[in-house]
C-alpha cells in the first residue's frame, strides 16, 4: 500500500471486486455492486469497523466509486491485493477487499484496507470442506438455531478485518 505515491491517494473508497470487470461495464457494475453492499449491510459493517477504528463518522464511506484514471499504481496496487484474497479463496471465501483513502489535515491521508469475506468452519486450524466447498459459518440466534434468511436460507456469516496506515505528503516511500 506505501508504493502507491501520495498525489494518487485520492480520498474515496475503492474495491477489489472491479477488478477484472470489463471497461465498458464497471460503473453499471460498481452501481449494482454499491446496491448489493448496501442491501447486505456490507457497508453499515465497514463503517461500524471504522468507527471502533476512530475514523470521523463525515469520513465514513457511503459508496463505492471507480479509481480515478490518473492513480495506476493504485490500481495496480488493487489488483495486487485482489490476487492475495483470491490465493486464500478457502479460508477467505467469497471475499473482497477495499482501501478507504481520507484526507485527515492537509498533507496527510489515512488509508483504511478492508477485508470481507463469508466466515467458514476451522476445525484444527483447517477449513472443513463440505461437498467440495469450505463449510460456511452460520448465524445462530440465541437458541442456537439457525439465522434464516427471508429466502428461507440459513444466513452466512460475514467477516470484516480493517488495518490503518497513515501517509504524509513528505514521506519518502516513493524514492
Amino acid at each position: 500500500m506505501r508504493t502507491i505515491p501520495y498525489e494518487q491517494l485520492v480520498p474515496g473508497l475503492y474495491t477489489t471486486a472491479q477488478i477484472g470487470v470489463p471497461e465498458e461495464e464497471l460503473n453499471s457494475f460498481l452501481a449494482e455492486f454499491n446496491a448489493q453492499a448496501a442491501a447486505n449491510g456490507y457497508l453499515d459493517q465497514i463503517n461500524t469497523q471504522l468507527t471502533v477504528d476512530h475514523v470521523a463518522t463525515s469520513k465514513l464511506p457511503t459508496a463505492f466509486r471507480l479509481v480515478p484514471d490518473d492513480a495506476p499504481v493504485m490500481e495496480e496496487v488493487l489488483v495486487e491485493f485482489h490476487h492475495l484474497l483470491e490465493r486464500d479463496h478457502l479460508e477467505l471465501n467469497n471475499a473482497w477487499g477495499a482501501i478507504l483513502i481520507t484526507e485527515n489535515q492537509d498533507g496527510l491521508r489515512r488509508m483504511d484496507v478492508i477485508i470481507s469475506w463469508d466466515g467458514v468452519v476451522i476445525e484444527n486450524g483447517q477449513v472443513v470442506m463440505e461437498n467440495g466447498e469450505p463449510k460456511p459459518l452460520i448465524q445462530l440466534d440465541e437458541n442456537g438455531e439457525a439465522v434464516l434468511g427471508a429466502d428461507g436460507q440459513p444466513v452466512r456469516v460475514r467477516r470484516v478485518q480493517t488495518k490503518h496506515l497513515f501517509l504524509h505528503q513528505d514521506s519518502a516511500y516513493f524514492d
